[in-house]
């Protein structure tokens, strides 16, 4: 008698599923495409043995992309009630090809890479401390205070001190690691967990949710079975992101106006005291029409299929394929550094998004970046299939850039640990080509260099001697 393998029997049943939500749904074929490319996305970027950073990346642009089609089928509304353009289904298809493509390219350069166990994580982390890792934040907390207020004075550098930033967040990686894996004294990351939250929703950006996807990637990457802790884990970590996601959502117009004392720039002049006392007061304000009307707001600002769609009605119809030239511009602003070319134009993402949507947003005089995201630019070079071509090879990038700690670093823990702040500074979809090659490129190359010198005296601070 032939039995059939039990992993069939699980897609069969997670096929049947996906029909059925599909068939009642009011947006029957968008609802199917985005459910079933969902497993597949998981597939080919999660399994046991590996970071999470890639599967976390992949999910949260699938959520960006299909958000507006999953709140439309809670409300049984059709999506076309939420969107303005006329590509919508078109852009959101495409998009998820490009996603599973974007996956692809990061299993292939991935795939011979050598599991490790959790086990295998426990035993290396067991022979560091975490109060010396909790030291290390506090120091680098203080340096990354005092490079964020010189890097903009001294723009040639620019790109290095944005490198230099990743150090503290590796430190960050690894204390967590080490907290979760060992059951030792766990003050010093809730403490940290607890500042990070604190500092991120005071400034004048939503930096609070780092910390939480840290906690979410680091969770999914040591326990990849589900069970009923790591499932209280997610819950808690989830109810966090959406509690504090929808809070800075109702109040960030009317905080930010405060903080730069309504002068429009990207900046804090109010003392943490005032700040704290401000941000009480406006989060008192909150109601349950505040928080229906956040819940419509975050699903607007989360969806970023609109942008893609918006370009697809304009391109080729009125403004004719770039054939490339987008993607050079991008190669010449890489490697073309500020440092040697201090002229060098900066980025202004919500002047390409005009050309392209031929609308307007924004832009950098009014102290805002509105993007049409990565994908948006491979489609305006080279159309809506041979995009796809070159978004597996920036998969493939972004496989070798991991691939490369993978094989310089022996303590795996610490090649998990040193590429989620990598990938993590460009997981979302509306990041532009030129930030997304570049920031990638820049942060590993300043990153790979400095670590030959840091890594040791790292290691050997906090490891514990016995």
């Amino acid at each position: 008698m032939i039995t059939k393998p039990k992993y069939l029997e699980k897609y069969f049943f997670i096929i049947l599923v996906i029909l059925f939500v599909s068939v009642i749904s009011s947006n029957k074929l968008l609802t199917f495409v985005s459910l079933i490319s969902l497993p597949i996305l998981i597939k080919l970027t999660y399994r046991k043995g590996f970071t999470a950073v890639f599967a976390f990346m992949i999910i949260w642009q699938w959520i960006q992309v299909t958000i507006k089609i999953i709140y439309a089928d809670l409300l049984f509304l059709p999506v076309s009630e939420f969107v303005d353009t006329n590509s919508f289904s078109e852009a959101v298809i495409f998009s998820l090809l490009g996603l599973i493509a974007l996956a692809a390219g990061i299993f292939v350069a991935t795939r011979k890479i050598e599991p490790v166990t959790t086990e295998a994580l426990r035993f290396e982390t067991r022979h560091f401390s975490e109060r010396r890792l909790f030291i290390l934040w506090l120091v680098f907390s203080f340096f990354n205070s005092f490079v964020s207020s010189i890097m903009f004075i001294y723009m040639p550098l620019q790109q290095i001190f944005v490198g230099l930033l990743n150090i503290k967040m590796i430190i960050i990686a690894a204390l967590i690691f080490v907290s979760f894996l060992n059951n030792r004294d766990k003050r010093y990351v809730y403490f940290v967990i607890g500042a990070e939250i604190l500092l991120g929703f005071t400034s004048y950006f939503s930096g609070f949710k780092s910390i939480l996807f840290y906690l979410v990637i680091v969770t999914a990457t040591i326990y990849p079975k589900l069970n009923f802790k790591t499932s209280f884990r997610y819950a808690a970590i989830f109810f966090l992101i959406l509690t504090f996601g929808l809070t800075w959502l109702i109040v960030r117009e009317d905080y930010r106006n405060y903080l730069n004392q309504g002068s429009g720039l990207q900046e804090v002049t109010i003392p943490m005291s005032q700040r704290l006392d401000y941000l009480a007061k406006l989060i008192n304000t909150i109601d349950f029409g505040n928080l229906a009307g956040g819940i419509e707001f975050s699903v607007d600002r989360t969806s970023y299929s609109d942008f893609l769609a918006q370009v697809m009605d304009r391109v080729p119809a009125y403004t004719s394929y770039e054939n490339g030239d987008l993607f050079l511009n991008t190669i010449k602003h890489v490697f073309m550094p500020r440092l040697f070319f201090p002229q060098k134009k900066s980025l202004d993402d919500s002047e390409v998004t005009n050309i392209y949507t031929g609308r307007y947003y924004a832009g950098a005089f009014q102290g805002a970046s509105i993007g049409i995201g990565y994908m948006a630019y491979y489609y305006i070079d080279f159309g809506k299939y041979l995009m796809l071509i070159f978004i597996f090879l920036q998969g493939v990038l972004f496989g070798l850039v991991y691939r490369y700690f993978a094989k310089k670093l022996n303590i795996k823990f610490l090649v998990y640990s040193v590429t989620i702040p990598l990938i993590m500074s460009v997981y979302l979809y509306e990041t532009s080509q030129p930030k997304l090659i570049g920031g990638l490129l820049s942060s590993f190359v300043i990153i790979a260099i400095s670590i030959k010198y840091w890594l040791k005296y790292f290691i050997t601070y906090t490891r514990i001697h016995k």
